[in-house]
Formats: structure tokens, C-alpha cells, sequence
């Protein structure tokens, strides 16, 4: 058992050296989740999926690894269908997949989907109050994009009676104008630096399903080619789309207007899906695509082969199509040769005249001209002409107008990548911001949450190494009521100080009674972590108060003016506080608890409303104990001996004023800074009204760190100061998890803060704001102005934030050598 905890410690650090190191991405085991021979884990962003094996058995992998997920993404497209109605709305999605779509998917895409419901269902995952089905998996991979086009596609296909005049005017409804949705490129010999062909697209969406269009999923079918596309939770095609097989195929698109619906035709997902699975070449491929196309979802195809370097670009109507091809040097536009782009504007006349359903209708203007991404890209591709590589790409996607305020990823891979069906790939705002939503978007849909930009990473098939520990938020444990916090009051009776001196006695009484209450109760593990909870904060509001001493209280010196005494006054109140409470409870260990409840009831019953002195309060527990409190307390308060962390995390909120805010830059540089900044507006619009400085993790040194509580956002592996400082905090980190005493977390929801002494300036903490992915971080410090006192908070994914107290002190001198006697 030794061994094989040793061994899982070391790949632990192993793995967050590398990852600090920048080498290659490897997931961090206690990350992966399996299923059969299926797995997923986290990358910046995404979530990679593996499946593989016969179409029910990879299906049954998806579904349940996805289970949770595959849930919310219908909820979210039944919300998105009817906000006032969603369970009928997606009743209804269900009758039109039945009437239209599902009898038309292939055989082997049929059992996947099976799979998937099947796998899902084993996993929890319900719509409205039963298992998920066949039927709810198809409208997932139906509903939010080819249903979506499908009124458009209804407008544009003929009824019989265009050109007939009636006696009676027509209103005329405008022509909805066509949304953007993606941009995306292909070059090739002349235009790129190699002659190799360079690959890329970007998605535009609303933002209420944008989250979950992160999942990376890596087929390995028991028959074809192996896969790797952008999809979507329960997806078995892209949809994004972008997709690479084994094969060296690159494909995807950008959506054009919408042409006619072919009621005989099949599903795009289904075509798609069998396309890349099958397909070997350009020429297979585009059959695919071409063969019993309903013509719902109109797209402008860009396809790449790795093996010959061609690219081609095709625009796929209902009765119309074009085609473009490097090897045929057949290009766009003169200037433009071994370049094509698409960004949502149909470029040939006769797909054009596909999305009018007569041309003996009103007029309608067919003719293209170039849109402000069209005119983007040309100019791009006229200022790097013959050096297109990757960092064009990326480039291209940074900024408007090819990457609009919808943009929620962007991916860009290569002639060498797609043969190892790697990409580069980043998920979130591909601008560097938070897409945070709008009022209106919260009226309309509650759950809606704010996209976080991650880093660039190359992303493609890997085997993860295996943990020899679960994770404890990605196990399944029974949940447990949380502990009671009713309690039979231990005494009752306010005591009033006599005198400043007394005042520990008094504010200790209030302040320490729930908590014997709450330990004189029955006893569980969750009531014992409470109260050693409650200890933990007095024992920091203690040691942080003395630590913050005036220097004329600390050195001894002259009397203070009156003014500077009540200036102290909140300072020395919560010193008191701490020191009363801990002392009772130290009395109590030492007289008996039941016997010192008793006594503690008896004298505060008795005195009432009254002013008392400690002594008094000595003289009398020692007569109702037989115990000798009064040399007790004696010593005790010669050397109490109070050891222990002297800051809880939100120990700063007692003077934000002194606060510093620190984020990362090593990486998650985007989101870090974005958190850095909702953490600021927490504290300036939650009440206390204090502008904190925000700093870069480079623009700050140790000198800057004193007289000053440390906010680190990001962790180490992305903050350089917390690096540098990581052993101040009573966490480690892998490269995506983080132990906590003897628990491991590993879900990317999963977020710490954690509080230790600032290294620079006893008197100040430093606090640890750390999620396991870019999102939990700026999620955890968002709510770290409102955190629960502890050493640490764990804000687990989708759970209540749990305080816990991991470093644990000696017992005080005074109790252990009243324990000899």
C-alpha cells in the first residue's frame, strides 16, 4: 500500500513539473474518467473524449462518461426552444425527429446513438423525469443545427403557386439577414511558407449554449477511419464543424443562406458522420456530402489532404452546387491562388438562386459582394502571401472582424498535424476577454454563465496514464445531510465585563457556547469537522490580531493617548474574542466537559445581566469543580502557547484597503486577469466600496508583497508568484488537480482558495485563488469576496464551498501538562 501511494504522489509532482516546464501536454491521471476503453479528461477548456470499439459499445462509452452533460445540453436546447414551456417544446423536437429524421441515419450510427442513451441513462441523466432515449440523442444532434434551418429551407422551397397573380396584396415579410456564424480558411502551395497546406476555423454562436460546445471527441470505430471533430455533448458529428481523419481529410465550413429542403433527403449528421468515417479522398469525400442531401444546414465546405496537399472549396445547395479545386488551380478571385475562405456569404450565382423559391417572385438580389470578413481576409492573405502558416491563423482569430464578439473557439492545424490528427486548438473567446452575457440574456435564460478564454494548446490523440486513487469529486458517493446546526444551548446567561481585563471571559462565553454546545451533541464526523473548524477560526483571529499589534501595545512603551486606544479597540476586541473562546475550551479539556458545562450554566445563570470579573469566574468554577482553575488559568495566560495559521481566507476582507491583487501570466494569462478583475469589482460593488490594485504576477517583487494582503489569482503552475511562494499554502497541485490533505480533486469545475502567511510580512496573509481549469478560476474569484471563513475552501463543481482546516496545532502547553498531572 506504501508503494503504491508513493507512486502516485510521484507521478503527481512529476506531472506539475512538466506542465511548469512547457512540455508537451500530458492529462493528469487522477483527471481521466473511464469507461470500458473509453476515457475523457480536461484540457485547457476542453473536454477530450475517447471512444472506440463496435457502434453500440463506443456509443455506450459516450453516454455514460457525458451523462451529466448530455442532460444540461438538452435542457438547454428546450429553454432555448420555449422559455415559458421547455418540456413541451422538446416534446415537439421529439415528434418532428420521428416524422422526419431518424428512420434515415445509417444502421451503425443508429446503435451509437442507442449507445449513447443507453450509456447516459446508466449515468443518471434524465429529461423531464425519465431515462434519456434513441429518440431525445437524435434530436441532440438534430435539433441545434439542422432544425434550426429548417424554417429558412421551408421559405426558400417552392409551394406551386410562385409567379401566380391574386387578386388581393400579399404582405411581403423581410428576408431574415444571415447570421455569423463561422470563419475559416484553407492554403496551400504558393500561399503558405512550406507549400504544405495550413487549416482553420473559428465558430460564432449565442452564448447560452456556447459552453458546451468543448467536447473533443476522438472516435477509433470497429470499422473505418479513426476521427477526431469538435462536437457537443451526445454529438456523433461535429456540427462546429471541423473534423480530421486517419486518412489525412481535413473538413469544415461556414454556414451560407439557407437553400431548399428536400423532404426525401437524409440528415447532414448522418452524411457527415459516414463521409470522414469512410471517406479516403477529396472525391469520396464530397460524395458523401453530395449523396441524399436534404439540404437543411447550407454550408460552404473547406477540405483539405495531407497526402497530395490539395484543398478545395465546396458550396453545397439543395439543387446547386460548386466546387473549387487546388490541383485544377481553380480560384475565387484573381491574386488569390492556393487560398480560399469562407465566412458565411455565398459566393456562386446559381447556389445563390437555391434560397429563392422562384425567380417569377418579388425581386431578390443574388448577386455577392464581399462582407467586412470577406475584405479581412483578402487583405490578411495579400500582406502574408507565401508565408500563411499557424501564427496566420491565430492572428486571424484574435480580433474582430473575423473573430466577432460571438466567437467561442478557434482551431488551426496543419498538413504534419492532421497525419497525427492533432490541431491547435483554444476554447473560449479567442480575443483575449470574458463574454460575459448581457441583462436580457440572464432574463431569458437563468442558468446562462459567462465563456472564459483559455491558452492555445495542441490537442490530438494521447493514452492517458492511469491513477491509483479517485478523485473524490469524480467519484459518485452518497450524498450526506449536511450537520445540524441546532443545538441545547450548553448555558445560557449574558455576562457583562467589569473591566477591559474581563472582556475575554465575557465575549469568550458568547462566542465559544455554540460551539460546546455543538461538540457536547452527538457526535459525527461532519459535527467534529465543525468544531474544529470554529477553533481554527478563533486560534487565526487571534494570532492574526496580535500579529497586527500597534508598536506601542507590542513594545511596551509610553502610555497611548485615549484616541489611539480606541483606534486599537476592533483589533484587540477580536483578540480577546479569540483568546476567550480558546480558553474555555482548553478549561473545559482540562475540568471534564460535563462537568464544565455545568458549572459554566450555574455561574452565568447566577450573574446574569451582571458585571463579573475572571476572577470571580475562577474562584467560583474552582469551588464547582473541586478543580484548581484559578493556578490553571494562571499559567495559561503566563504562556498560553496558541499555535497554529494565523489567516483564514477571507482574513484580508477585515482591511481591503491593505489588499494586492496578483494574477498569472505564466499561462491562463487571459482568464487570470479577466478573475483578477471580477474579483475587484466584487470588493468595490459588494459593499465595501475599496479599489484593490491589480498586478501582473511580472510586475511584481517581494518588496512589493509587504504591509500587504496577497491575493494570488491563477495556480502556481500559471502564477509566478505563487510559484514562488507555493510553499506558504497548505495545498499541492498537480498539473489539474490539487490534494488537500489526504483528498485529491480533479474536476476542471473544481476551484481552492487557500490562505497562508505572507512571506514577506508576518502581519499580512497571502491567499491562493486556484481553480483546476481557466473557468473555475475566474468562477472562484468571483465569489471570493463572500468566502466562508477556513485555512482552506474547496469550491467543488457544482457543489456548496467547504471550508476545512488542514494544518492542525500542537495541543497547548498548558492542557498537555495539565493532562500529565
Amino acid at each position: 500500500m506504501l508503494r503504491r501511494s508513493l507512486t502516485g504522489l510521484v507521478a503527481f509532482f512529476v506531472i506539475a513539473a512538466a506542465a511548469r516546464a512547457g512540455e508537451p501536454f500530458r492529462p493528469d491521471p487522477l483527471s481521466v474518467r473511464r469507461e470500458g476503453a473509453g476515457f475523457r479528461y480536461p484540457q485547457a477548456g476542453w473536454t477530450v473524449l475517447h471512444i472506440e470499439g463496435k457502434p453500440y459499445e463506443r456509443g455506450y462509452q459516450h453516454g455514460r462518461l457525458l451523462a451529466k452533460e448530455i442532460a444540461g445540453h438538452i435542457r438547454t436546447l428546450s429553454v432555448m426552444q420555449s422559455q415559458k414551456a421547455p418540456a413541451d417544446a422538446w416534446n415537439m423536437t421529439r415528434t418532428l425527429v420521428g416524422a422526419t429524421s431518424l428512420r434515415k441515419f445509417d444502421r451503425e450510427f443508429l446503435e451509437e446513438m442507442k449507445g449513447i442513451a443507453d450509456g447516459a441513462a446508466a449515468g443518471g441523466a434524465t429529461v423531464d423525469g425519465r431515462p434519456i432515449d434513441l429518440t431525445d440523442v437524435a434530436g441532440i444532434n438534430l435539433a441545434a443545427i439542422e432544425f434550426e434551418f429548417l424554417d429558412a429551407a421551408l421559405r426558400a422551397t417552392p409551394t406551386g403557386l410562385e409567379g401566380t397573380q391574386f387578386p388581393k396584396p400579399a404582405p411581403a415579410g423581410p428576408k431574415p439577414e444571415q447570421p455569423h456564424h463561422c470563419s475559416a480558411f484553407a492554403a496551400t502551395g504558393p500561399a503558405t511558407a512550406d507549400g504544405k497546406i495550413v487549416f482553420g476555423h473559428i465558430t460564432m454562436w449565442a452564448l447560452y449554449p456556447a459552453a458546451q460546445f468543448n467536447v473533443w471527441l476522438d472516435v477509433k470505430p470497429e470499422k473505418g477511419h479513426r476521427v477526431v471533430m469538435q462536437t457537443f455533448p451526445g454529438g456523433i458529428f461535429s456540427g462546429l464543424d471541423y473534423y480530421i481523419n486517419s486518412a489525412g481529410l481535413m473538413l469544415t465550413e461556414t454556414t451560407i443562406r439557407q437553400t431548399r429542403f428536400n423532404a426525401d433527403g437524409t440528415p447532414l449528421a448522418n452524411r457527415c458522420r459516414r463521409a470522414m468515417q469512410y471517406a479516403d479522398t477529396i472525391d469520396g469525400l464530397i460524395k458523401e456530402l453530395s449523396t441524399g442531401n436534404n439540404g437543411l444546414y447550407t454550408n460552404e465546405w473547406l477540405i483539405g489532404d495531407a497526402n497530395t496537399n490539395e484543398i478545395a472549396m465546396f458550396e453545397l445547395g439543395t439543387t446547386a452546387e460548386r466546387l473549387w479545386r487546388s490541383s485544377k488551380k481553380e480560384w475565387v478571385l484573381p491574386g488569390t491562388e492556393g487560398f480560399y475562405w469562407g465566412c458565411n456569404n455565398t459566393k456562386d450565382r446559381k447556389v445563390q438562386l437555391d434560397t429563392v423559391a422562384s425567380v417569377l417572385g418579388r425581386p431578390e438580389d443574388v448577386s455577392w459582394r464581399p462582407s467586412d470578413r470577406d475584405k479581412a481576409w483578402l487583405g490578411l492573405f495579400r500582406d502574408r502571401r507565401g508565408k500563411v502558416g499557424v501564427e496566420f491563423g491565430k492572428f486571424a482569430f484574435s480580433a474582430a472582424p473575423l473573430a466577432k464578439l460571438s466567437s467561442l473557439d478557434a482551431k488551426i492545424t496543419t498538413s504534419d498535424m492532421a497525419k497525427k490528427l492533432a490541431s491547435h486548438a483554444l476554447f473560449g473567446p479567442p480575443y483575449g476577454r470574458v463574454w460575459a452575457p448581457k441583462v436580457t440574456d440572464r432574463d431569458r435564460y437563468p442558468e446562462i454563465r459567462a465563456l472564459v478564454p483559455n491558452d492555445w494548446t495542441v490537442i490530438g490523440p494521447i493514452e492517458p496514464g492511469k491513477a491509483d486513487r479517485v478523485a473524490v469529486d469524480l467519484s459518485d458517493p452518497p450524498a450526506s445531510p449536511p450537520p445540524s446546526n441546532r443545538t441545547v444551548p450548553a448555558w445560557t446567561g449574558t455576562l457583562l465585563p467589569k473591566t477591559d481585563a474581563d472582556l475575554w471571559l465575557t465575549a469568550g462565553s458568547a462566542a465559544y457556547e455554540p460551539v460546546a454546545a455543538l461538540d457536547s451533541g452527538e457526535k459525527s464526523t461532519a459535527r467534529t469537522e465543525a468544531v474544529e473548524l470554529a477553533l481554527f477560526r478563533f486560534r487565526s483571529g487571534y494570532l492574526a490580531a496580535r500579529a497586527n499589534q500597534p508598536d506601542w501595545k507590542r513594545t511596551g512603551g509610553a502610555p497611548p493617548a485615549p484616541l489611539d486606544v480606541e483606534l486599537d479597540r476592533d483589533r484587540w476586541h477580536r483578540e480577546q474574542v479569540g483568546y476567550g473562546a480558546l480558553t474555555l475550551h482548553e478549561l473545559r479539556g482540562f475540568v471534564g466537559p460535563a462537568q464544565f458545562v455545568e458549572a459554566m450554566d450555574a455561574f452565568s445563570r447566577a450573574r446574569a445581566g451582571r458585571e463579573v470579573s475572571a476572577t470571580e469566574f475562577a474562584e467560583d468554577l474552582a469551588k464547582r469543580t473541586g478543580k484548581d482553575v484559578v493556578g490553571w488559568l494562571a499559567k495559561w495566560a503566563a504562556d498560553p502557547r496558541i499555535e497554529g495559521p494565523a489567516f483564514a481566507v477571507n482574513t484580508w476582507l477585515q482591511a481591503p484597503e491593505s489588499a494586492l491583487i496578483v494574477y498569472g501570466t505564466r499561462a491562463d494569462a487571459a482568464a487570470n486577469r479577466e478573475a483578477a478583475a471580477a474579483l475587484r469589482d466584487g470588493v468595490l460593488n459588494g459593499g465595501w466600496n475599496v479599489a484593490i490594485p491589480a498586478k501582473a504576477d511580472t510586475e511584481v517583487t517581494d518588496s512589493d508583497m509587504k504591509g500587504r494582503h496577497v491575493l494570488l489569482v491563477g495556480r502556481p503552475p500559471t502564477n509566478a508568484v505563487a510559484a514562488r511562494h507555493a510553499a506558504a499554502f497548505p495545498v499541492t497541485f498537480g498539473s489539474a488537480s490539487v490534494r488537500v490533505q489526504d483528498r485529491y480533486y480533479a474536476h476542471e469545475g473544481t476551484a481552492v482558495v487557500a490562505a497562508g502567511t505572507n512571506p514577506t510580512d508576518p502581519r499580512f496573509s497571502v491567499v491562493l485563488i486556484a481553480g483546476l481549469s481557466a473557468d473555475a478560476t475566474y468562477r472562484a474569484a468571483g465569489r471570493s469576496a463572500q468566502q466562508v471563513s477556513g485555512e482552506v475552501c474547496v469550491l467543488p463543481a457544482g457543489g456548496a464551498a467547504k471550508p476545512t482546516v488542514v494544518t492542525r496545532p500542537k495541543p497547548p502547553v498548558a492542557t498537555k501538562a495539565s493532562a500529565e498531572r
